[in-house]
């Protein structure tokens, strides 16, 4: 009996209904359905069985497992967790159950009972966000038909079924599924997608401002609960991957902010609400978006925001916007690291620094294509084997980034000439071959006639037709790849000038751009498998099928097509499939002009490295026992002890990398993808040594092999990150409008008139060209747009305002920077921090507070410690209220700062290492001084 089929009984057992749904390939990409455009593959039920559904086993064998929900199971109701930081989020908010259910060990569906049948479908979705990437959280519960007076059908996939990922659905809490009231149920999914919306674009720097809004928010939302205030509070914590905060709010933190903020309420005292939220969702979302944002978490919530003091101002006045803050510089390229051509042979090494030289081009531009072409010159003959079932080939996707004009069309060429060469002389054999089998295919027809007119013995044998050798695809079409791979087991390379080609061509023959082309290639970069295709026509052949299919990619790109990779890692992109995760990206400086050097490769380095690759097209593949004739796989070599302790180190430094970030954060594809890449790498290493010393390669795989795999995987991390952060056309764009905006007159302008400045510029010939730049730019904060239009004759232009605080005065207009690192970091090893800005005392109180401040980071020699100011020079700023248990803290005597905590955590908290003992972060430097006369106003500056 199957595990399928071992559930069906049980579920049947506890009443719940069972349904037999289509199963997914992974490999092919199919589903059991027969649709090649399955837009649901392995989740839809099969027709045969819907809605009546089946327990009879063969109605499940190469099926999967569905459950009807609702009545027809005991009021069974399914919560869907379906992004990364909803499974964070639930667990605080959720009713606890004791039947759930996920993948990979996480809890992406909670099961429950609704015994007054009040749960309602509801599927809340991101207003950012398209497409399924939107879906934030399910409660799946069949609709009620009025004209059918009956609940509709719904069904949901449950363990032990088969994801389309290949990851196998489990229950990560095999109990009863817990009742709970529908109203309670429909409230708590809701609270989900409000953590969710408030954890993704609330201002990665808001912390505990953050803690303070949601207090206000759940207390006026009528939220009684302290503990369920909290609760909230710490699932956007936790789906923001913040675990020092939850732990924060736990011990007394969320706890006391509920409280402060019952007490507000109570004494009626102001509220920060929904436009505080507003004001602090993230800049770079546009206008219409964020209010969508705070419109869903309003709803969700159910808060409701009371009229602000003041209430009959003028209709149609504008709101004075959220608080500026000083700009953040625009991202620049991280510094390219070299390429570490000391880790390979001597016969590589000369002959890539001798064909960079030749050309004129960085190292890179030669080798991370010859990478390629080594790795397929290998192919499937040989693997590395890190442990039994776990083992890797030398099959690497590298794309090297420049600039046109280049050279990187006579690079790759130089990168790929041997296999040129050898590609050459397999057509050559091939020609020669092809001759002969057409003149024995024509005796066999012959001898076949006269057989068939006196039939006796056995028939004449049909000559085999041969097979041509390749190693370099230039149809990239999945039929052709398939027919190929079949012929060549080994696998094969495809090496393109312009890789942006060979993506955009995938499924250009299918309806719609639907289609397996890219589940094709995908299966290829894995290197296992079975990729089947029914040839149309030939049917008597039976399918093509290929087995553990080996499809390198290399080759170059422009620094503007970077953005149809970069956009899939950084924001989701159209199909989170992992394609983009799987490109390695080099991105080097490229060299300046200069003149004719006669530079030339050797005659012997381009001989020297042409035997090397010769002697990697000699490896073999390996027979499989037991399997029909012309089944091979690889000779796996096996890490060693030594290797073994080195790729386990390298594992946890990518684990520690990886748990750093969000658990939605697109970057963690990458990293998990280093980790096959440097067991590729180890291969590869490995097979050099062995060819280039004249020994097996059939040896153990070493420490040796592992520790360069590790150096050039992290390589390529630095190169990635460096393509990551560049690459964006309206980023680029922005750069070029700093200039001007810095020179601006005035504080405001229009779309309208920026253009007329800048239109003479090649990237800004139509108005529209700005809008990407200037998003770019608000994200940044330098500048912001205006609610109201300019007031200009003919068609309304949109506004923007400069930001106030932005320098405009420093150099080519560049912001100050915000801080070394991200917001929240720590400045360790500065030797100080110098705050200035402005003070102010209101009239008629005695509370001091501040605005517009800079942050100045000084850094201190190598060696130095940080030092205290001369003892005569302090003077205290003008004294805040007297400490209490509220505003007693490292920031007394900058009463604002005491309010604000976002500067608290902006500081990273560091303590004042010069005066152990002390708490105060900052001291007063300057004593201060009015301004102007008849007021209160004066500068200040604080050192820390």
């Amino acid at each position: 009996m199957s595990a399928i089929t071992e559930a069906v009984e049980r579920y049947r057992a506890r009443g719940w209904f069972t349904v037999p749904v289509h199963r997914p390939d992974p490999d092919a990409g199919t589903c059991s359905c027969g649709k090649a455009d399955c837009a649901k593959p392995g989740k839809h039920p099969d027709a045969r069985f819907w809605p009546d559904g089946s327990a009879a086993p063969a109605h499940f064998a190469g099926r999967n497992l569905g459950i009807k929900l609702g009545p027809v199971s005991g009021n069974l109701t399914d919560v869907d967790l379906d992004c990364g930081e909803a499974v964070a989020a639930g667990p605080y908010l959720l009713p606890a159950t004791r039947a759930a259910f996920g993948r990979n060990g996480h809890t992406t569906h909670a099961l429950y009972t609704v015994p007054d049948g009040g749960a309602a479908f509801a599927k809340l979705q991101d207003p950012v966000l398209t497409g399924d990437r939107a879906t934030i959280v399910e409660l799946r519960w069949p609709e009620w038909d009025d004209t059918e007076q009956r609940h509709k059908h719904l069904q949901t996939v449950f363990p032990p079924s088969l994801h389309f990922s290949g990851v196998t659905l489990e229950w990560t809490r095999d109990g009863e599924p817990a009742p709970v009231p529908g109203a309670e149920l429909r409230a708590a999914v809701r609270h989900v997608g409000a953590a969710v919306l408030v954890a993704r674009y609330a201002k990665p720097n808001e912390r505990h401002a953050l803690v303070l809004l949601l207090a206000n928010l759940l207390v006026r939302a009528g939220c009684e609960s302290d503990a369920r205030a909290v609760a909230f509070m710490t699932a956007v914590f936790a789906a923001r991957n913040d675990p020092d905060k939850v732990a924060k709010i736990t011990d007394g933190e969320g706890a006391g902010a509920v409280a402060d903020a019952r007490k507000r309420l109570k004494n009626g005292k102001s509220m920060t609400g929904l436009p505080a939220l507003r004001a602090m969702l993230d800049p770079a979302l546009d206008g219409a978006t964020a209010d969508q944002v705070v419109a869903r978490v309003k709803e969700w919530l159910g808060v409701s925001d009371p009229p602000a003091p003041g209430a009959g101002a003028t209709p149609g006045a504008p709101s004075p916007g959220p608080v500026w803050e000083p700009p953040v510089l625009l991202p620049e390229p991280e510094a390219a690291p070299p390429f570490p051509i000391e880790l390979f042979p001597a016969p590589v090494t000369e002959y890539w620094a001798a064909a960079a030289a030749a050309l004129h081009v960085p190292v890179d531009y030669v080798a991370c294509p010859g990478l390629v072409v080594l790795g397929a010159a290998i192919g499937r003959a040989r693997a590395a084997e890190v442990k039994p079932g776990y083992a890797e080939s030398p099959l690497f996707w590298i794309a090297v980034v420049a600039p046109p004009g280049s050279a990187k069309s006579p690079a790759l060429a130089r990168a790929r000439a041997p296999l040129d060469a050898a590609e050459a002389r397999w057509r050559a054999d091939h020609e020669s071959a092809r001759a002969a089998f057409e003149a024995e295919h024509a005796r066999y027809e012959l001898a076949l006639k006269d057989w068939k007119k006196a039939p006796e013995g056995e028939p004449p044998t049909k000559p085999p037709k041969p097979a041509l050798r390749q190693s370099v695809l230039d149809d990239t079409t999945t039929e052709a790849a398939r027919r190929v791979l079949r012929d060549n087991p080994r696998g094969t390379a495809v090496l393109m000038d312009e890789l942006t080609a060979f993506t955009r061509q995938l499924n250009q023959y299918r309806q719609g751009g639907r289609g397996a082309d890219k589940t094709f290639w995908l299966s290829g970069w894995n290197g296992r498998g079975t990729c089947k295709n029914n040839r149309a026509g030939t049917h008597d052949e039976g399918p093509l099928v290929v087995s553990d299919p080996f499809t390198a990619v290399g080759g170059m790109l422009c620094p503007d097509s970077i953005g149809e990779l970069r956009e899939e890692l950084r924001r989701g992109g159209a199909a989170n499939d992992g394609w983009a995760d799987r490109f390695l990206l080099s991105f080097p400086a490229p060299h300046a002009a200069a003149e004719e050097s006669w530079a030339t490769v050797p005659e012997p380095l381009a001989r020297g490295y042409a035997e090397v690759l010769e002697a990697l097209l000699a490896l073999e593949l390996v027979p499989v026992e037991g399997a029909p004739a012309g089944t091979w796989r690889p000779y796996y070599a096996r890490f060693d002890g030594a290797a073994r302790s080195a790729w386990q180190a390298f594992t946890r430094d990518v684990a520690a990398r990886a748990n750093a970030l969000a658990p939605g954060d697109a970057y963690r594809g990458v990293l998990s993808k280093l980790k096959h890449y440097a067991v590729r790498f180890a291969a590869l290493f490995h097979c050099l040594d062995a060819v280039c010393a004249g020994r097996p390669t059939e040896a153990p795989v070493g420490e040796p092999s592992v520790a360069r795999a590790v150096r050039i995987v992290w390589y390529f991390e630095a190169q990635g990150r460096r393509c990551l952060g560049v690459g964006a056309p309206e980023t680029q764009a922005a750069r070029l409008l700093v200039p001007a905006l810095a020179a601006w007159a005035g504080d405001r302008f229009t779309k309208r008139e920026l253009h007329r400045k800048v239109r003479g510029q090649s990237a800004f010939r139509r108005a529209g060209h700005l809008d990407g730049p200037l998003k770019e730019l608000a994200a940044h904060g330098y500048v912001r747009a205006l609610e109201a239009p300019g007031a200009e004759r003919g068609r309304p232009s949109e506004a923007f305002a400069l930001n106030p605080l932005w320098d405009r005065s420093a150099p080519g207009g560049a912001a100050r920077s915000a801080a070394p690192g991200a917001p929240g970091g720590s400045f360790l090893g500065t030797d100080k921090i110098i705050l200035s800005g402005v003070g102010h005392d209101g009239p008629g109180t005695a509370n001091s507070s501040t605005s517009g401040i800079f942050v100045h980071i000084v850094h201190a020699p190598p060696g130095g410690i940080l030092q205290p100011p001369p003892p005569a020079a302090p003077t205290t700023c003008p004294p805040g209220p007297a400490p209490t248990a509220e505003n007693e803290g490292p920031h007394r005597g900058m009463d604002n700062m005491d309010k604000n905590a976002r500067t608290a955590e902006f500081l990273g908290d560091q303590p004042d290492t010069a005066n152990p003992g002390q708490n105060d972060f900052v001291r007063a430097q300057k004593a201060p001084e009015p301004d102007s006369p008849g007021t209160d106003e004066y500068p200040f500056e604080e050192v820390l």
